[in-house]
Order: C-alpha cells, then structure tokens, then sequence
C-alpha cells in the first residue's frame, strides 16, 4: 500500500503483480480508479465511482505513478454523476472521488 497525497485528502494505491501483468489501482473513501483489469461497470451495483485508466505512453500501466499520470477511458454512471469525464488524467479523476 503507498500512500497518496491529494489536494483535500489522502488516497491508498496497490500494485499486485501477477505474472506478466499488474494490477493497479488507488481508491479514497468514495471512489477508485484502475488500470485495464479493472471492470468499473461492476462497481455501479454498489453506487461506487470507479474510473478506469489508460497509460499516457504505449505500454502497460505498471506503477501508481503511470496510473496517476495516464488518462481516463471509461468511467461508470456513479463517476459520472460526479463529473468525472472520459479525458481526464487519473489524479484529477482521484481528486475528485
């Protein structure tokens, strides 16, 4: 778990690697966002906003930073509704949650 500094709060950020491929994500009390492996439709059954995150260069997101650093590509309904949009970076989409 590494600790991530907000403009207003704080944030939790994972890394699991799994063979080839890592799982990363960083969530706040009301809302994440994750790499590729990450189904944000899901999170929608639970009214939780979830955002998922594409790396702003042509490989993987491998680390917290990449998914800070990368863009939004799909956000579910309950994100949304909070105005998180398709475009954004991963931090401004955290900042918001």
């Amino acid at each position: 778990m590494e600790k991530i500094q907000l403009s207003e709060k704080s944030a939790e950020g994972y890394v699991f690697e799994f063979g080839p491929v890592n799982l990363v994500f960083a969530k706040t009390d009301s809302g994440m966002i994750g790499c590729g492996l990450i189904d944000v439709v899901v999170f929608d059954k639970f009214n939780f906003p979830a955002a998922r995150v594409k790396s702003s260069g042509s490989g993987a997101i491998t680390d917290i930073n990449d998914l800070l650093d990368g863009t939004v590509k799909d956000v579910n309904e309950t994100a949304s509704k909070k105005g998180l949009t398709v475009g954004m970076t991963g931090r401004q989409a955290l900042e918001m949650m």
